[in-house]
């Protein structure tokens, strides 16, 4: 997307772009162990009438069952990053961060095998900086990314430039988290080669729709058939307890019951599942969405009126050159506080909300889901039903370490769930903060560049 498209022609409002941003606002709010609930406003979208028709003739299938609208969500909130990044980058391809001689050389002294040609003309041009995306954690990218943040946040920086950062570090946790999705949500409905990046697919979610729905019918058929033999078992036992009659309804109630609990368990770990997903789409979905509204709508900044307040203040050029030299001064400090200010989140994020982290509690909660999933729930099953042939107490022993260890393999899951929800919202709640201290820092750079403007 070009600016023309963003902004408009001569930069005029009520663009298309801009409107999408100004009909959506979504408000956010965090309960501890509840999911991010994000509350939109009901407002008519008004759109142009070429967008009406297409609106019409398109018969874009819309998920039904929560694990396919989870697909959509990954795909469209992806589609969203990336056209962001395809736009930012565009706006910042020529960017070059200068590089002072001491930090040529602190590079240099730090990682001697660097390619020497990468910092030769003493400056840091965007595509070297886009790269170090590739592997952010790599002592020499985070470097090359620390110099490249600090001139980006400053006065002479972008908006554009600083928030790609954002948006490169989304885009991964979004890939990450379409990772988990598919490996713990997905394949339980859809065998077979799946997408490895989230990608519009309306076949796709069309067959995990189907899936999802079948898996319900068979899920129903066996409650109902539980539910009429534990009925059937409890008028028995109340009017032909002790007789063969009697023997019979309880073992059909035993068969029935068994797959039920199994199926109850297993229902159960998926939809936590999903609401763990959830709440890293729902926390992603309004980061990009803030990070859109601030591209689209820069600073508060009225330029015409702020000129006019400042001129007002001053009788005579002296006084206005004075004026303007101590604004400038103040705007600059302002800025300067501002990006101590939002140090601290960006530190959180680099740092303790990293890639890595992410990956690592991923793996960690989908060894404990596997575990719990194909070997605690039929164990587990099996211990409940055991007809042990010895009451021996070598056998008890070992049946109660048995039992031991299939608890600690559900505390662990349980415990894994809770530190990645525990991570997602610690991811969304940071970013977020971080993203809005930017955006409000952008009206002191923008009011210090247009003092500047007029010095």
């Amino acid at each position: 997307m070009d600016e023309k498209e963003m902004y408009g022609e001569d930069n005029a409002i009520d663009t298309e772009f801009e409107r999408s941003i100004l009909e959506y606002r979504p408000k956010v709010k965090y309960e501890p162990k509840k999911p991010i609930t994000v509350n939109l406003q009901t407002e008519e979208v008004v759109l142009d009438e070429e967008d009406d028709d297409e609106d019409v003739d398109s018969n874009d299938y819309e998920a039904e069952e929560k694990p396919a609208q989870q697909y959509q969500d990954f795909a469209e909130i992806y589609d969203l990053l990336n056209q962001m990044i395809e736009y930012v980058e565009e706006k910042i391809k020529d960017t070059t961060v200068p590089l002072s001689e001491e930090q040529v050389e602190k590079i240099y002294e730090s990682f001697p095998h660097l390619d020497p040609s990468l910092l030769s003309n003493g400056v840091i041009d965007f595509q070297t900086y886009a790269n170090t995306f590739e592997d952010p954690e790599a002592p020499a990218n985070s470097l090359i990314q620390d110099i490249v943040h600090s001139y980006a946040e400053d006065v002479d920086g972008s908006l554009e430039l600083e928030l790609y950062e954002d948006l490169k570090e989304l885009q991964a946790t979004v890939r990450e988290g379409y990772f988990l999705y598919k490996q713990s949500i997905l394949k339980n409905y859809v065998d077979g080669e799946l997408p490895d990046e989230p990608v519009k697919n309306e076949e796709l979610v069309k067959q995990i729709d189907e899936a999802v729905q079948q898996q319900n019918d068979w899920f129903d058929d066996i409650s109902k058939n539980y539910s009429d033999t534990e009925k059937k078992y409890y008028d028995t036992l109340r009017t032909a307890y002790g007789t063969p009659e009697f023997f019979k309804v309880s073992e059909e109630y035993t068969a029935s019951k068994r797959p039920y609990d199994v199926a109850v368990r297993e229902n159960k770990t998926i939809q936590e599942m999903i609401l763990l997903v959830d709440n890293l789409l729902q926390g992603t979905e309004d980061t990009s969405a803030r990070i859109k509204s601030g591209l689209v709508l820069g600073s508060d900044i009225d330029t015409e009126e702020v000129m006019k307040v400042l001129e007002n203040q001053a009788t005579t050029k002296e006084e206005f050159a004075e004026l303007m030299k101590m604004t400038q001064l103040s705007l600059k400090l302002q800025v300067n506080y501002q990006i101590e200010d939002k140090k601290q989140y960006r530190d959180v994020l680099k740092n303790i909300n990293n890639l890595s982290r992410k990956q690592r509690a991923h793996d960690e909660l989908l060894t404990a889901f596997e575990l719990r999933n194909k070997m605690y729930l039929k164990t587990y099953d099996a211990l409940q039903n055991l007809n042990s042939p010895s009451k021996d107490l070598g056998v008890e022993a070992f049946l109660n370490q048995l039992a031991g260890g299939l608890n600690l393999i559900q505390e662990q899951y349980q415990a894994f769930v809770n530190d990645v929800y525990a991570m997602y919202t610690s991811d969304y709640e940071v970013r977020r903060d971080k993203i809005e201290k930017t955006l409000d820092k952008e009206n002191a750079r923008a009011g210090y560049s247009l003092v500047l403007d007029h010095l």
